[in-house]
Parts: C-alpha cells; sequence; structure tokens
C-alpha cells in the first residue's frame, strides 16, 4: 500500500490527532507551518484539546507539587506507572522553579488549576498575585492591587487578605476576586476588587451581602461550577461565603454540620472528581487521630453534604494537604515528610521526595494551550528529572 502523505491526511481528522497529543509536541509542532501555529493558538482547538486531554484518561493527569528545593519555591510534576504485581511507582517527571522568584514571589500560595492555569498569590501589605500556565511557561503579574485602593476616611490598608480564582462561563474570562483589608486599629473591615483576564484591570464588587460585623477567613478557597467558596467565621457563628464568578454576587450560607465544634477543629475543603469534599479532623497535635471526609452533592446546597467515610486513626501523620488523584489523601508526617494513605488498604506510602518539608501543597493537574496575554518565562531555570522513582 502506498504510504499516505501528509497533505492527503483529511483536515478534521488530523486536527483530532492533533488534539490528543500532549502540549510539549504541540509546541514544538508550531514550527512545522504557519497553519499549525496559528491552529494552536485557535480558541476552539484549545478547548477541544483540554477536554481531550481531561477526558481521555486519568493518567494524562500529572499530580502538581509546591515545595522547596534548594532554598528557593519549585513545582515538581509527579508521574505514576504500574508495576506487573500492581504496585504504583511514583517519580518526578519535571521540575520547574517559580518565574520571577525572589523579585516578586517568594512563598506563594496556588489557586487553582483551573484549564491549565494556576493563580500564584503573595498575601500581605505587599502583595502580589500572578495567572501561570507551567504547560507552555507564560506568566502575567497582575497590575498593583493595594496601591488603586484609596482608604476609607481614618482606616489605611493593612493588605491583600484573600484570593479567589475561577472562570466566567457566561462571558468566557477567567477572574480573579481579592479582598483587600482596612483598618482603624480597633475593627477591620474589607473591600474586594475583581481583575477580568479579558479588560485586564481591577474594580470594584459590592460587598452588601457580607457580615457587617467583622470577621475571617479561616481557611482556602475552593472553586467548583463557576463559583468560588470560603469558610468565614464571625462572632454569630462560621459560615460559607461563596462567589459567582459569572453574575458576580457575593451569598452566604451557614455552614453545615459536621457533628463537631469548629473551635476545635480544622476543615480543609478540596475538589476531586468534581466535586467538593472537606476533610474534618482535630486541632490538637495528638500523633493518632481521625479524619472524616464529607462530600458536597449538590454544590451550593448546604443539605447536600453527606459523610463519605471516616480514615481510623494514623500514626504519626500531621496535616492533609490534599488528594492524588485516584482519590488517596496525602499528609505531611511527623518528620515533615509527604505521604500518601490508600484507604482501600489502609496503608501509608512515604513518597521519600527531597525537599518537600516545607511549604507544600499537592494539585490535581492537566495541561492546556490556554493563553493569558503574558509573557514567556524562557529564562526560568528548569531542571527535567526522567525516570526516577521516590
Amino acid at each position: 500500500m502506498a504510504e499516505m502523505k501528509m497533505k492527503e491526511i483529511p483536515e478534521d481528522l488530523l486536527i483530532d490527532i492533533l488534539s490528543y497529543l500532549p502540549v510539549k509536541s504541540l509546541m514544538r509542532f508550531k514550527a512545522v507551518c504557519k497553519a499549525w501555529r496559528d491552529l494552536f493558538r485557535n480558541p476552539d482547538f484549545i478547548t477541544k484539546h483540554y477536554h481531550k486531554r481531561a477526558t481521555l484518561s486519568k493518567s494524562n493527569t500529572s499530580v502538581l507539587l509546591k515545595h522547596s528545593a534548594n532554598g528557593e519555591d519549585c513545582f515538581s510534576f509527579l508521574s505514576s506507572t504500574v508495576n506487573d504485581d500492581g504496585s504504583e511507582v511514583i517519580g518526578i517527571a519535571e521540575s520547574i522553579y517559580v518565574p520571577f522568584y525572589g523579585e516578586y514571589l517568594r512563598n506563594p500560595k496556588i489557586l487553582g488549576p483551573f484549564h491549565g492555569l494556576l493563580c500564584l498569590v503573595e498575601y500581605g501589605i505587599h502583595g502580589k498575585i500572578a495567572l501561570w500556565n507551567p504547560a507552555i511557561r507564560e506568566f502575567k503579574l497582575l497590575p498593583d492591587l493595594l496601591p488603586d485602593l484609596l482608604p476609607w476616611p481614618g482606616m489605611g490598608i493593612t493588605g491583600l487578605e484573600e484570593v479567589g480564582f475561577g472562570f466566567d462561563t457566561k462571558n468566557n474570562d477567567y477572574k480573579v476576586i481579592a479582598f483587600a483589608c482596612s483598618s482603624d486599629g480597633a475593627r477591620m473591615v474589607y473591600r474586594a476588587e475583581l481583575y477580568s483576564l479579558t479588560s485586564e484591570s481591577w474594580r470594584d464588587i459590592p460587598t452588601s451581602v457580607l457580615p457587617t460585623e467583622e470577621f475571617s477567613f479561616c481557611f482556602d478557597p475552593y472553586y467548583i461550577h463557576g463559583v468560588c467558596y470560603w469558610l468565614i467565621t464571625c462572632k454569630n457563628g462560621d459560615w460559607i461565603m461563596s462567589f459567582d464568578m459569572a453574575d458576580e454576587v457575593f451569598e452566604i450560607m451557614q455552614l453545615p454540620d459536621f457533628g463537631v465544634c469548629l473551635r476545635t477543629h480544622f476543615i480543609k475543603f478540596a475538589i476531586l472528581d468534581a466535586s467538593i469534599l472537606a476533610v474534618v479532623y482535630p486541632w490538637h497535635n495528638n500523633p493518632v487521630r481521625c479524619f472524616d471526609i464529607w462530600v458536597m452533592n449538590e454544590p451550593g446546597v448546604k443539605e447536600s453534604w453527606v459523610k463519605r467515610a471516616r480514615i481510623a486513626p494514623i500514626s504519626g501523620v500531621k496535616d492533609p494537604i490534599g488528594f492524588w488523584k485516584s482519590g488517596e489523601l496525602c499528609f505531611k508526617d511527623s518528620g515533615n515528610q509527604l505521604v500518601l494513605y490508600d484507604s482501600s488498604t489502609q496503608q501509608v506510602k512515604n513518597l521519600l521526595l527531597h525537599g518537600a518539608k516545607y511549604r507544600t501543597q499537592v494539585v490535581n493537574y492537566t495541561e492546556s494551550l490556554v493563553q493569558i496575554n503574558g509573557r514567556r518565562e524562557d529564562a526560568c531555570p528548569i531542571v527535567r528529572i526522567r525516570n526516577r522513582n521516590l
């Protein structure tokens, strides 16, 4: 049979084949021809490619680990393979140092990912926010927020306190909601500003539905189905605050009854398989603690929370820091090392990851071609470590 030439392949079939390929390959293929370069920038192809990579199989989902390496924050993509005996081997596929480390961000918090984008946040009086697509090495430092916020009479800006990141499905726009705190020394008042990637600017968002009394943010935000959620606490109780990225409105609802006192327990929210999970566990540093896993079956509905499981006391673990892509829970152990708990076998596996003791976060990541109108960090040092088992 005569070899088929590329020009003889139907265009729709060729586009479909390309949509299955990893981002790294497509970045190389940009040099093949102008048509391909333009294709990889086409929003329809970018969406098609992302959904193919996200739904083809869980093997296309990486675990992204933020940790410390050589005194700097580093992002490592962890990969896993399954041996013939069924055992899982975890290794580092690639490590990337944080873009513009030290100049703007020294210990950024990860928000997201969403459509392959991460939001990196440096909290405090000199707070900074950046968007980053590590797959295509493109980042965007957002305009300064705090200098543009004029303090109310008698009050001064104390710093960037909280941030949420998500997607406006109505307008196909990525948005960042940020809370700056003003204080007169006796009370604190939050102001909310919204950044739109389309307009590349900040604007004020009304907060009239938020508690009038002083409140504080308890734990990291989480995002699902177009809405950001935060756990807040004030004198009259604990609440879940939400912000709809499309309608741009806040709502407040009571926290569900987890059967524990929140003055003595932590709650860590996470997203797994398009569901909101809550890990509820005691504050105290007892080396043996139980961890209750709750799931919200219907986003935004308090009554839809149900307990999925209780993880029996695990000796030597401290705080949960995220879920592995297969559903296992990641912890720090008593030595601040990263460990993985498999509920099916009730075993703890030490990942033996060097440098993962401090400032650790774990997120499930699917790469994408989404552009953020930023610039490429080609000068950013990249460490590639292949075929290394942990």
